[in-house]
């Protein structure tokens, strides 16, 4: 069987986009080539996966700064402050009106608000519109408890299709489980440490 690598490969010059060679590039470091895509990079120190030069990471870092999105500041900042203060405005305006129109308890209106908050995220991340919110305001919808909601929805929605088992079951909290190990584990290290001064001065 004759070697491929021994035939001759006829070279189309092209008009390339920008970016387009750097992208090319890196993805020949990737496999094992050299930026050219000619020669092989040098194996590690076992012989095993191929490795980039310092040049060809220096390379591609630089064509990642270029082709990444540059944040803006002021905008994002503004953006994610008036969306997260009008959810907070408006659960605490729904929990006040729990409270005086249905006689609730204050606690009890806190918790059937934090309810509503995640049946409403869950509808609006299963139809579309929470992602599209979410893009617009940044930290402004991921702060809240409607964060929480939309990991847990997304991530039931994403890998229903692997079974109710497998997929909505294993990993509905691959996102939100270690907010839910970290979160709960912080606040027992809290309240032992609260139960500990209350016990030497009686706080």
């Amino acid at each position: 069987m004759r070697d491929l690598r021994q035939t001759p490969i006829l070279r189309v010059e092209w008009q390339a986009r920008p970016g387009e060679r750097e992208l090319r590039r890196a993805q020949n470091g990737a496999r094992g080539f050299d930026p050219v895509g000619r020669e092989p990079l040098e194996r590690g120190a076992k012989g095993g996966e191929p490795r980039m030069t310092e040049r060809d990471k220096a390379e591609y870092r630089q064509m990642v700064e270029r082709r990444t999105p540059r944040s803006h500041f002021v905008r994002d900042t503004w953006r994610a402050f008036w969306v997260g203060g009008l959810i907070c405005a408006l659960s605490e305006g729904y929990t006040l009106w729990l409270m005086r129109g249905f006689n609730f308890a204050r606690q009890d209106a806190a918790t059937l608000t934090s309810v509503t908050l995640v049946f409403i995220t869950a509808a609006l991340t299963a139809i579309g519109v929470f992602d599209r919110i979410g893009r617009y305001a940044g930290g402004g919808t991921i702060v809240p408890i409607t964060g929480f909601a939309n990991s847990i929805a997304s991530a039931a929605m994403e890998y229903r299709s692997e079974g109710f088992i497998m997929g909505v079951g294993a990993r509905m909290f691959q996102i939100a489980g270690p907010v839910l190990v970290y979160g709960i584990g912080s606040s027992v290290v809290v309240g032992i440490i609260y139960y500990i001064i209350d016990l030497i001065w009686g706080i």
